[in-house]
């Protein structure tokens, strides 16, 4: 009864690191997101206990590590051909995930009896073992390795280990109280000594559990040891902290707006960085947060939310297609710019295999450049996404101060853009900023010792980048003019005005018949009011004056015109 419980047990282990796998793959969510947030929309898994979640979440890292040999494996074996008949996308995923076990996994000494279940899929590699077995020993003979860990690659092989690094949310809580909350499980350690962080192991609850520290630049941030669970802890789930590495924290705290401004956050979700603002300025003013994935529009809403922020208005569109003269801008003096980059400086971050266009867990707004196969050619069009960006943010017309920042450790993506930024605009100058930091940035231009690195190995914190840009010349950004076309009524043209005045000066008669004409037709209408009101004349009258009028009409026009022609003559 115990081992049905047992094989039951792992089997659903596996089916639900086979879907949080593809839902990697899919790019539905991060690992985390996934396993312990609500992009899983499996409700028996969402309602689980928090060690099945991590047990599920410690097997997909795990096969992410070997991900590259275990497609291998499948590509030169029979079990390619396999998975296609069985016409179930997940399976593959499944298959994978019992391979990791197999082969890799605690009890892979034990072969094919390692995977405890596992159904239909343990049945498929079961039928194509002899052929895996063959592939491996041969992938290990290339790859002169002895154990399967030297198969790994030397990032992997052997990993960067950092402090896990939390941030109080001032909006929520303070300094003192989270000290309160966490000296029941571990011991402060004010001389910041790393390695006994670093040697601080993840023992039972109920016990001292090693040193945490203040960090000696970052205000409001505690480093703890680095496999310290924070899944359940209540302060974490309320939102009076947020997991939040160091070198994310630098954009934030470097641009440091005060209380009451106006501020961008140009790239934002998922929303630390517009959080660490939001509690820099006290919770007051206002932050535009702009985020054009309605995904991840979301998970910022849910972050800003559940962080407290009340001075946020998420803004779900481009950056780039914003208008820097639009009025509600007006007083903007502060922007963030933290757009998508390689990846390169994030360590022990399993999500980094599956992108491209990456950026650290603070901050993701995509790139479509997955379908460059050159690096140079992928970190080409990063940058020009980089340099755009900020170019535009920096056309604001009260922008003071802008903030750049990747989690990149390649120069394209760092010093090369802050070069262009420099050499295309005259508004804003580099700062310096963080004096006390001392890794800087290379020394490929004038002002390169403004900008600053991060370096894992010997910062105890992610590879980063951050530039931060002053105004020193007024704003050119003027809004566009709007051109309102007007109706232009018909004139008679110039040349036949001009005629027709040269006539009348020539020949003044002209000007003395019109004004006659005038006279005689005035002469007639008063003779017709007469006419109108004169008494009614018999039959026999009026037909011998109609008979008799028309004569003597004509003969009276003839007399006037005869008189007019006359004077016209003597004139």
């Amino acid at each position: 009864e115990k081992r049905g419980k047992l094989l039951l047990g792992m089997s659903r282990t596996y089916s639900e690191a086979a879907i949080i796998l593809e839902g990697l793959i899919k790019k539905k969510g991060s690992i985390k997101s996934l396993t312990f947030g609500e992009s899983n929309k499996n409700s028996s898994f969402a309602n689980s206990s928090p060690e099945f979640k991590k047990a599920v979440f410690a097997i997909v890292c795990e096969t992410l590590k070997y991900r590259e040999i275990i497609e291998e494996l499948i590509e030169v074996t029979p079990l390619k051909d396999e998975i296609k008949l069985l016409r179930n996308e997940n399976m593959n995923f499944m298959i994978q995930i019992l391979l990791y076990e197999m082969l890799f996994g605690k009890q892979s000494s034990q072969g094919i009896k390692a995977i405890q279940g596992g159904g239909k899929a343990k049945k498929v590699i079961q039928k194509c073992l002899t052929q895996i077995n063959s592939s491996m020993a041969r992938i290990k003979i290339k790859k002169s390795a002895v154990t399967a860990k030297d198969l790994l690659p030397s990032h992997l092989r052997n990993p960067i280990i950092l402090p896990r690094y939390v941030r109080v949310n001032t909006i929520k809580s303070n300094d003192e109280e989270v000290i309160n909350h966490f000296e029941n499980q571990l011991y402060l350690d004010l001389t910041l000594d790393l390695s006994k962080l670093i040697q601080s192991s993840n023992v039972s609850s109920q016990e001292k559990r090693g040193f945490y520290a203040r960090d000696e630049h970052v205000d409001h941030l505690f480093l703890l040891p680095p496999n310290f669970d924070l899944h359940s802890d209540s302060f974490l789930a309320n939102g009076k902290i947020i997991i939040q590495d160091k070198a994310s924290c630098l954009p934030s705290f470097i641009l440091s707006p005060p209380s009451g401004s106006h501020v961008i956050d140009a790239c934002a979700a998922p929303g630390n960085k517009t959080t660490h603002l939001s509690a820099s300025m006290k919770n007051q003013g206002k932050i535009w947060a702009f985020e054009k994935d309605k995904r991840r529009s979301k998970i910022l809403s849910m972050m800003t939310d559940k962080a407290g922020c009340k001075n946020i208005e998420i803004v779900t569109g481009d950056f780039l297609k914003s208008k820097p003269w639009d009025e509600k801008y007006s007083q903007v003096e502060y922007i963030l710019v933290d757009p998508s980059c390689s990846g390169s400086g994030i360590v022990n971050r399993m999500d980094f295999l599956f992108s491209s266009a990456t950026k650290d867990e603070s901050n993701d707004q995509e790139v479509e450049v997955e379908d460059l196969n050159d690096e140079s050619d992928r970190l080409k069009s990063l940058s020009t996404f980089q340099i755009e960006a900020v170019l535009h943010a920096m056309k604001f017309p009260s922008a003071n101060k802008v903030v750049y920042s990747t989690c990149s450790i390649h120069q394209e993506e760092n010093e090369d853009v802050v070069m262009e930024i420099l050499r295309r605009q005259d508004e804003f100058q580099l700062s310096h900023p963080l004096t006390s930091w001392k890794r800087r940035g290379f020394p490929v231009f004038e002002g390169s010792e403004k900008v600053i690195r991060t370096d894992a190995k010997e910062d105890q914190t992610n590879g980063f980048f951050v530039s931060c840009f002053e105004r020193v010349k007024p704003s050119k950004t003027k809004a566009p003019k709007i051109i309102e076309k007007k109706l232009v009524e018909p004139q008679q043209s110039p040349s036949q005005n001009q005629k027709d005045k040269k006539r009348k000066m020539e020949n003044p008669s002209i000007i003395e018949t019109g004004k006659k004409k005038k006279e005689e037709k005035k002469e007639m209408k008063e003779e017709n009011i007469k006419e109108s009101i004169s008494p009614k004349k018999t039959e026999t009258q009026s037909k011998i004056q109609s008979n008799q009028t028309p004569d003597k009409k004509k003969k009276k026009k003839r007399n006037k015109i005869h008189k007019s022609i006359t004077s016209t003559s003597r004139s």
